[in-house]
């Protein structure tokens, strides 16, 4: 069977919709949960998911909503909730509440060799002895394997998730985009003004749409995109990773090298891929604009030369000027920078 695995949708109707239309003909359509709460049509998700009996599992702002109505339904105090939780609670109707009761917390796809969970699985855990509170929020595992929510607090589960079964999920839209071994997570801030992402099964291959807008009314948070494996990036080499489009709607991307000579050689250097004299890429594709020396990196446009270990432009019509850096992080054997784009 084929498949459309959904990342965290919010209430986004309208991404939702494109990228179904998009990528969704033959396929069965799955989400990771967190269909609800942020965007500006929750109802209208709900209801689109229940009207096509679309497959998927709880997200924690859909367990919130859901323990809210349970205790109503009984006549027992309700648990108290945010506003923006409070709004979806009042506009649902029987048939999305009925809808969202429905959902488990573990969604296995036998076929395709894939598990679909929104926050994460506790390694050494049988699938059905997982905890959902674990199931529905973890995003870390601190030192001593147990979960935590918090990115501060340990290392992010997945990659420590030990497979043989590939666990796709959502959830931490401060992570970004995770492909690891045996785990993908597609949660890539859609509410936020970032992109909707859908996981093609079984190519296991990702597609996107743009939202819309910043859906949330709040700034767009700090996210961490994936660059790869540590060992991987050689002193001398150099990649490109996309990052969040401008505020102007313009593509973005990072370029990220390991210095391979000087006093820092081996550290890891991350800059926003634009020239500071016109925003245009340094180098047209992926083409790579270091220099013979690998000391500089070379516009292409202009010729303007940037000193790899700090960004700033020594030769050209932005002399003195110097490129955005961007925040690396190396963690448990892999490379990230933080994309902080508003």
């Amino acid at each position: 069977m084929a498949y459309l695995i959904v990342g965290d949708v919010h209430g986004c109707l309208e991404e939702l919709v494109a990228l179904v239309d998009r990528y969704g003909a033959g396929r069965t359509l799955v989400h990771v949960g967190d269909l609800v709460a942020k965007g500006p049509d929750s109802r209208g998700v709900v209801a689109y998911c229940a009207e096509r009996s679309v497959l998927g599992v709880r997200g924690n702002h859909d367990e919130r909503i859901l323990a809210w109505q349970h205790a109503v339904d009984r006549g027992l105090t309700p648990p108290p909730v945010a506003r923006e939780h409070m709004r979806v609670c009042e506009e649902l109707g029987e048939r999305e509440w009925a809808y969202l009761r429905a959902l488990p917390y573990v969604l296995p796809l036998p076929d395709v060799g894939v598990v679909v969970v929104h926050g994460g699985l506790v390694p050494g855990v049988p699938l059905e002895a997982q905890r959902p509170e674990h199931v529905v929020a973890m995003r870390t595992l601190r030192p001593d394997g147990t979960p935590s929510d918090r990115l501060e607090d340990g290392v992010l589960w997945a990659t420590r998730w030990p497979g043989p079964q590939e666990v796709v999920f959502g959830h931490d839209a401060i992570s970004g985009l995770q492909r690891h071994r045996f785990a993908t997570g597609i949660d890539t801030g859609c509410v936020y003004g970032g992109r909707l992402t859908g996981y093609l099964l079984p190519e296991r291959r990702l597609v996107h749409v743009e939202a819309r807008r910043n859906w949330s009314g709040k700034p767009p948070m700090p996210r961490r995109v994936l660059v790869g494996i540590a060992s991987e990036l050689a002193p001398g080499r150099l990649v490109h990773v996309p990052l969040r489009v401008s505020p102007r709607g313009l593509p973005r991307r990072a370029i990220v090298l390991r210095l391979a000579a000087g006093e820092h050689a081996g550290q890891v250097r991350a800059y926003v891929d634009i020239c500071r004299h016109l925003p245009v890429p340094l180098s047209a594709g992926d083409a790579s604009p270091l220099d013979a020396s690998g000391e500089h990196l070379v516009c292409g446009t202009h010729g303007a030369r940037y000193r790899v270990v700090d960004g700033y432009c020594v030769e050209g019509p932005c002399r003195g000027t110097r490129l955005e850096s961007l925040q690396v992080i190396e963690e448990d054997g892999r490379l990230w920078v933080v994309d902080e784009t508003r």
